[in-house]
């Protein structure tokens, strides 16, 4: 399973390229055109995908959810970015610059006419989760981030049966 938040995906008001949201001043990586005004209510991708590492990795050992519902391209960017960190995470590159690059290298798009914006807004969005991550390695950045993780005091299935029993 998957807890996240939807990811918002937005056109661009130019080329009408889709696009997730990376940067409140960010440019279409289709036009170049500079976007004005975006709404800060709307969460970075970035916070997205980091604000659910640690629950995926409680629930599978692994960064990547499980099972995850893909229905649109925010969601698949969402997907590919949790690979991504697991195998930052297991991989630990020394030159994280040189892994970005064949990670993005490595996506297989269908479409030739977007490829070349597509593989860019990929690039910048992996690019955001590092930067953020600053050097640092995943789970010393979650910790740094939230503080120690918190085991749960007690199973579902015992939450379940002291709910049964009240």
């Amino acid at each position: 399973m998957s807890i996240r938040t939807r990811q918002e995906q937005f056109h661009c008001g130019k080329c009408k390229a889709m696009l997730i949201l990376i940067d409140y001043d960010m440019v279409c990586p289709s036009c170049n055109w500079q976007f004005k005004d975006l709404s800060k209510d709307d969460e970075l991708f970035k916070n997205n995908v980091i604000g659910n590492l640690r629950y995926h990795k409680h629930c599978n050992g692994s960064y990547v959810p499980g099972g995850m519902y893909i229905g649109s391209q925010g969601d698949l960017m969402m997907s590919l970015a949790y690979q991504f960190v697991d195998l930052l995470n297991k991989e630990k590159p020394q030159d994280r610059q040189a892994f970005l690059e064949n990670s993005v290298k490595e996506i297989k798009l269908s479409d030739k006419k977007e490829d070349l914006y597509l593989r860019q807004h990929y690039h910048d969005a992996f690019k955001s989760i590092l930067d953020e991550f600053n050097g640092m390695e995943v789970e010393e950045y979650l910790e740094k981030k939230y503080g120690p993780e918190q085991k749960p005091s007690w199973s579902l299935s015992k939450r379940f049966k002291r709910w049964i029993s009240s």
